[in-house]
């Protein structure tokens, strides 16, 4: 059957295995059990902890306010459930050319710098919230979407008010692998060159002994010829 609960109904404990029999539970208004309320208005279900609104859910998602932790968070990433898997190094390129960005010639090679350089890493404070006097580090999201749109997302307010802007910043992970990538490739051509230039230095050090040992030979050699002639015009002198 079903357990009807019209208006506000309290509870130190509701056991759905009394006579009542009842398996499923309809309230209209707003369940509190102990210090927690529990409320919806078939649009939203917003539960409450100590008259603090600990989270809202509606039929496409919801947000979980204030500071919440979890042991394991997993995001998920099927390959299968994907579709239109491009190289970021590609995608990052098109939206480059796309912002009219004139200084850079290719823009897959300068795509990573480019994000890079674009974006700008703040520190701020929260206006409100249990995390207000803490210090923060991060990105403005208005600033983001300049540069990176697909990366923001529009968050709902609890009041309906004008949504908020939010930051996917585990795609950011993606971007920065990204450009961190190209930097240890830059430095590994670096390295290159510099082992190459080593080895030319080493190379041409080589040389320029050797040169040095056949210029003291032929010094040595002029010598014992001046030293052979001067002997020779002794020995014709009259």
């Amino acid at each position: 059957g079903t357990l009807s609960i019209e208006d506000t109904a309290s509870f130190g404990r509701l056991d759905l295995r009394s006579p009542v029999g009842a398996t499923d539970v309809t309230v209209s208004g707003s369940l509190s059990i102990g210090d927690s309320v529990l409320m919806g208005d078939g649009k939203k279900l917003v539960v409450q902890v100590e008259q603090q609104r600990t989270l809202t859910a509606t039929a496409h998602g919801g947000t979980l306010h204030g500071v919440w932790t979890s042991d394991i968070p997993l995001t998920t990433s099927d390959r299968r459930l994907k579709t239109e898997v491009t190289p970021l190094l590609k995608s990052l390129g098109r939206r480059m050319m796309d912002t009219g960005d004139r200084s850079v010639h290719h823009a897959e090679q300068d795509a990573a710098a480019w994000v890079l350089r674009e974006l700008r890493p703040v520190s701020f404070k929260f206006k409100a919230g249990p995390d207000a006097k803490s210090d923060r580090f991060g990105f403005v999201a208005d600033e983001v979407e300049r540069v990176l749109p697909s990366l923001v997302r529009a968050v709902p307010t609890p009041d309906g008010d004008q949504p908020y802007k939010g930051v996917l910043y585990q795609d950011l992970i993606a971007v920065l692998t990204l450009s961190a990538q190209k930097h240890q490739a830059r430095v590994d051509r670096l390295e290159e060159v510099i082992n190459e230039l080593l080895a030319t230095i080493s190379h041409q050090d080589t040389i320029n002994a050797e040169q040095a040992a056949e210029m003291r030979q032929l010094r040595q050699d002029v010598a014992d010829l001046k030293s052979t002639f001067g002997k020779i015009r002794e020995a014709i002198a009259p």
